[in-house]
């Protein structure tokens, strides 16, 4: 018992202090009530009145305490993984997109702005329990796949995404333009303005086949959205230009063009 006590008071030394200041006045208040008040010298409604003025600022000011504590909190706790985020960044530690998927994790709990993954790569890792990613930006994934997530304002331009599935998520804001797809599997998702781009494939199955075999409609999509066939003679480098010419030749069939310059894949609430 003694040792949870110190455990609790080297963790949270402003409520220890509050606590224990709390306990000092009702000491001091029983003891001068004891020993120097009578019924000739207060007031018993005096006493009252003012003994629940105390208390009432004692728990405000603990209110403004406890919101203070958790605040300073949190913000050292995230301080703590940009931190970690930053050293994983120069480091080359083994699985390195992994660790940093952790740390983004605990970055989301903890109400970050925005989570840059955009320099690792991030290969066999699982999201799932998450209920929403929010500003994220990420690197080239391989074996990687989300489940049952509401993302927004998540960036997956410009990177290879290779055996990834997204199972039951729904994507609103977000761009996967001018990246490329290899086996890419939307699983039960929603879409709402969702750019897809110059996003290069394989076969043009990847892409609205799939999405109309698992959800039944693609209408919406295939009124944004065309598959061309890629055309060497094209400049390449301006429909994609992350990606190495002969590269994409060598791996990609096919690319998402838009059917107009607004293009942006409103796949809707209930594609």
């Amino acid at each position: 018992m003694i040792d949870r006590i110190k455990s609790f008071i080297g963790d949270n030394p402003k409520s220890s202090l509050f606590i224990g200041v709390s306990f000092l006045i009702i000491f001091i208040l029983g003891i001068t009530d004891y020993f120097l008040m009578s019924p000739e010298t207060y007031d018993v409604y005096d006493i009252l009145v003012e003994s629940h003025g105390l208390f009432f600022d004692l728990i405000v000011f603990g209110i403004i305490l406890s919101v203070y504590e958790e605040w300073r909190s949190r913000k050292e706790q995230l301080q703590r993984c940009i931190d970690e985020m930053n050293h994983l960044r120069y480091s080359k530690v083994k699985n390195a997109g992994q660790k940093a998927v952790v740390i983004a994790l605990k970055m989301q709990s903890l109400k970050a702005k925005e989570i840059d993954l955009s320099v690792f790569e991030i290969e066999e890792y699982h999201i799932h329990d998450l209920p929403r990613m929010d500003n994220w930006r990420f690197g080239h994934l391989k074996r990687f796949s989300i489940t049952i997530c509401h993302i927004t304002n998540t960036s997956f331009s410009g990177i290879v995404l290779d055996k990834v599935t997204f199972i039951s998520c729904r994507f609103e804001n977000c761009s996967f333009a001018l990246s490329r797809f290899e086996n890419v599997t939307f699983l039960s998702c929603t879409f709402k303005n969702v750019n897809f781009d110059n996003v290069l494939l394989g076969k043009s199955i990847d892409f609205f086949e799939r999405i109309k075999n698992i959800q039944g409609d693609s209408r919406d999509l295939e009124e944004l959205y065309e598959i061309k066939e890629i055309d060497p003679r094209r400049d390449i480098e301006d429909e994609n230009p992350f990606f190495n010419p002969a590269d994409i030749l060598k791996n990609n069939k096919y690319i998402i063009k838009p059917k107009n310059r607004e293009a942006y894949a409103k796949i809707g609430e209930t594609l």
